[in-house]
């Protein structure tokens, strides 16, 4: 278990270009709508593809020596 985290879903593929990415964006848009706390951790070594769909750039913020996701339509990534 992970403190504080109700659900975790993981969204793979032995595959490339199979649309991973986009259905990860669309299943946390639709979470975040209907009032849920969502947070993606993109680990796709390829390229950040998660962070652009959501039209996040730069680094995360860092406090008290945490790294702080940059959050997007109430939607947190880290890749």
């Amino acid at each position: 278990p992970i403190v504080g985290v109700a659900r975790v879903i993981a969204v793979a593929s032995g595959k490339g270009g199979v649309g991973k990415s986009t259905t990860t964006v669309q299943l946390a848009r639709a979470f975040a709508r209907a009032g849920k706390q969502v947070g993606i951790l993109d680990t796709d070594i390829y390229g950040p593809s998660i962070p652009r769909m959501l039209g996040l750039s730069g680094q995360p913020e860092t406090r008290d020596g945490l790294m702080l996701p940059p959050v997007r339509d109430g939607i947190a990534c880290m890749s």
